[in-house]
């Protein structure tokens, strides 16, 4: 008989929030060390350092690393931010009791970002803006805005004719091929739902050769309004779930193409 073996992938961390290269978020904000799971503890935190040539660890050393117990559940305040080598920066953390501690950030790798935002981040107004894309169709006065897609939720705005519509997109994989499927539910953390139960589900095999459901759906005035107050959660397609990461990035993209 053959063995199956499954591969568990474990984040190190809890759901993190992650500022990736918009670094300057972390300016005069509160951060805090997210716990580890217990069989990960032992291997500490990786990236602290005790001056900014960025050699030797704070509280070295279980495996290397910081030991866990000295850094978890930590709360630091970023006092400064300095370039560092290939695009990482240095962070230079204050916390009252343990002092002054330096952290390496790598905008391009989630997982090493251990931290949490106290009371979650905080985006000046406009500040993802400049993320919208603009099309103009050349043989017509139709203008599309877009969103990007960051964690497989989108919107779009169109223009035509002085007719403003807006959509939502949303998209997620699935274990199986249904091609019939409908329906469609948004979760807001306010513990409202945004439902349309007659949508018809997309299915195609996408690059990975994985089945990817999707939807589009034209927005009303009153979806707009709970979803530029609101952050979804969680967002199913017929019976496929997703869990939406940085939902506060959603809002404010809506925010910005409905001004």
């Amino acid at each position: 008989m053959k063995k199956i073996i499954l591969l568990l992938i474990i984040p190190l961390f809890g759901y993190s929030q992650f500022p990736a290269e918009n670094v300057e978020l972390l300016l005069n904000k509160e951060i805090k060390v997210l716990p580890k799971s217990e069989s990960l503890q032992q291997y500490g935190y990786d990236y602290f350092y005790k001056n900014k040539k960025i050699k030797k660890k704070y509280a070295c050393c279980e495996s290397y690393n910081s030991k866990y117990l000295s850094l978890v559940n930590q709360v630091f305040t970023v006092i400064n931010i300095e370039p560092y080598k290939y695009g990482n920066y240095i962070l230079e953390l204050s916390n009252n009791e343990i002092g002054t501690v330096y952290f390496k950030y790598q905008p391009k790798f989630e997982h090493t970002f251990p931290f949490e935002f106290v009371g979650g981040i905080t985006y000046p107004d406009g500040y993802f803006c400049k993320d919208i894309m603009e099309e103009s169709d050349k043989f017509s006065d139709k203008v599309t805005y877009r969103t990007p897609s960051l964690d497989n939720i989108s919107f779009t705005k169109t223009i035509d004719n002085n007719n403003t519509v807006y959509y939502l997109s949303c998209k997620t994989i699935g274990s199986t091929t249904i091609v019939d499927g409908k329906g469609v539910i948004l979760l807001l953390d306010n513990g409202e739902k945004i439902q349309w139960k007659d949508k018809d589900i997309s299915i195609r095999v996408n690059n990975n050769a994985k089945f990817e459901y999707s939807c589009f759906v034209r927005l009303t005035d009153s979806d707009i309004d709970k979803l530029k107050n609101n952050n979804i959660t969680d967002f199913r397609l017929y019976i496929f779930d997703h869990v939406v990461k940085d939902p506060e990035k959603y809002k404010e993209y809506l925010k910005c193409i409905t001004k």
